[in-house]
């Protein structure tokens, strides 16, 4: 991983999410609102509509933002995917194990806390009370990040092919 001007060593972490066996990088950065407000069901309380608290499993878990750390082609798909894991809060079972990379890292830390900040605006954006500076990225605190390699059922570093119809033209 490059860091500052040079290179870092890190463990390559992975955990299924989607079933694939395409593996892309996400920076994922721990989260905490207000006073203690830092769990799943916490935050559900105040995302009523983002988090449906499905699994009761994963309410005491810790609420993460996930940013995408790879390139693509169409950058609002890499955002929905990157919003879709903040809202879902999916149970990932982190492991150290072999795997085929499908994209390559290739965001720094820096630049991910820049999108952290862009999707929880997204996400707090449907809701007029979280407007005030109380739920302000800034007021907050983000956790170290981590790059986790997660499975996801199709490659989003290729573009997706697209069928045109062909336009009949009435003059």
């Amino acid at each position: 991983m490059i860091k500052d001007d040079s290179y870092e060593l890190t463990d390559m972490v992975c955990g299924p999410y989607e079933a694939g066996e395409y593996y892309h990088p996400f920076w994922r950065f721990a989260f905490s609102a207000g006073g203690d407000i830092d769990t799943v069901r916490k935050f559900s309380k105040i995302l009523t509509g983002e988090i449906p608290l499905i699994a009761k499993s994963k309410a005491n878990n810790p609420f993460y933002i996930y940013v995408p750390a790879f390139k693509s082609i169409n950058l609002s798909t890499l955002t929905s995917v990157g919003i879709r894991l903040c809202r879902v809060q999916p149970e990932i079972e982190v492991q150290r194990k072999t795997f085929s990379r499908a994209a390559e890292m290739t965001l720094p830390e820096s630049e991910a806390i820049e999108l952290a900040r862009f999707y929880w605006d997204v996400i707090r954006s449907k809701y007029q009370y979280l407007g005030g500076s109380k739920f302000d990225f800034n007021s907050h605190r983000l956790g170290q990040g981590i790059i986790v390699w997660l499975s996801l059922s199709r490659s989003y570093d290729q573009p997706k092919k697209f069928r045109m119809k062909k336009a009949k033209l009435h003059t």
